[in-house]
């Protein structure tokens, strides 16, 4: 069962710069789409009783037009408010990030009474001033951020050196896109240790931030506003958006995860819609459809039909 509350951070919802670029009546329709995805199990899914909300249902929920939710709909995703999972299924990064921490707090509570539970069972008592380990009380009263880093740096993959650290940060740094504006990089160098300390291979953000950097530059985005501030780029886990292959592969290498493209391109090949929010279409150059599945309908990157679908 969810919990009937939710914490709500004002001041991430006014630093949002995607959620800020949004029109009032797209940011409204997002806070309905959180109610929704905050009474999910599990938590931050845009689905009710398992199934993930079409955008016939969303109309529906926020008592408005289907084209004009599926206009708002469009708005959210060409600003990166919201993500995909593998399915297709919209997902709130922050509610699944603070769930996954509640449930890594809940196990170190259960694990500090369970220590309690055999302190209590022990016949002898240690010697005042003696220190075994850390008691129960101290292990609950760590906050969440110490404890990942704790746990990350007693495991052999958490254990870095401070110059490899370094490095990986000066790497990721030089990779990540140049933006129209001030970069807050002490923080984001807060954050990009606390991800590298807690197991995330500083490979997988490196290559992330040189997928990002290409697809601005495919956009014509790089240098601009549209650039993501790198500490909100790296506080919402985004290079997990851009896993896959290398900067140097094919055009759809920089496509976030989690795209039904065969049901796209299917549906473009039938009607001639394609959702802008996602890139070029297969009629134009620079599309991030897989060539492989372009082909199954007799299409090609640029517009080029090979023959009857």
């Amino acid at each position: 069962m969810t919990e009937p509350w939710s914490k709500f951070f004002w001041s991430d919802w006014e630093a949002d710069h995607g959620l800020r670029l949004c029109s009032l009546a797209a940011q409204g329709l997002w806070m309905r789409m959180l109610c929704v995805c905050a009474r999910h199990d599990p938590k931050g899914y845009l689905a009710i009783n398992g199934h993930p909300l079409t955008v016939t249902d969303i109309a529906r929920l926020a008592g408005v037009a289907e084209t004009e939710a599926e206009i708002l709909m469009e708005e959210l995703g060409r600003n990166g408010v919201f993500s995909r999972n593998r399915t297709g299924v919209i997902y709130s990064r922050r509610m699944v990030k603070d769930e996954k921490r509640s449930k890594e707090g809940r196990k170190w509570k259960n694990l500090g009474l369970s220590q309690a539970t055999e302190n209590k069972g022990e016949k002898s008592a240690p010697a005042r001033g003696a220190t075994s380990g850390p008691s129960p009380h101290i292990l609950e009263a760590r906050s969440l951020e110490e404890k990942e880093i704790c746990a990350a740096e007693a495991s052999p993959s958490g254990k870095a050196a401070k110059s490899d650290l370094a490095e990986a940060w000066e790497r990721f740094r030089r990779a990540y896109p140049r933006r129209d504006g001030s970069q807050d990089w002490p923080k984001a160098r807060e954050i990009f240790d606390r991800a590298v300390k807690a197991g995330v291979d500083p490979k997988a953000i490196i290559g992330g931030a040189e997928r990002y950097a290409a697809d601005c530059r495919r956009r014509g985005d790089e240098g601009g506003k549209f650039v993501k501030q790198a500490r909100s780029w790296l506080n919402g886990r985004l290079w997990e958006e851009y896993a896959g292959a290398s900067a140097g592969g094919s055009s759809s290498a920089w496509a976030p995860a989690g795209i039904d493209w065969r049901g796209l391109v299917r549906n473009f090949r039938s009607s001639g819609n394609w959702p802008s929010s996602i890139g070029p279409g297969p009629d134009q150059s620079g599309c991030r459809a897989p060539p492989e599945i372009l082909a199954e309908f007799g299409l090609t990157a640029g517009g080029e039909t090979r023959g009857n679908a």
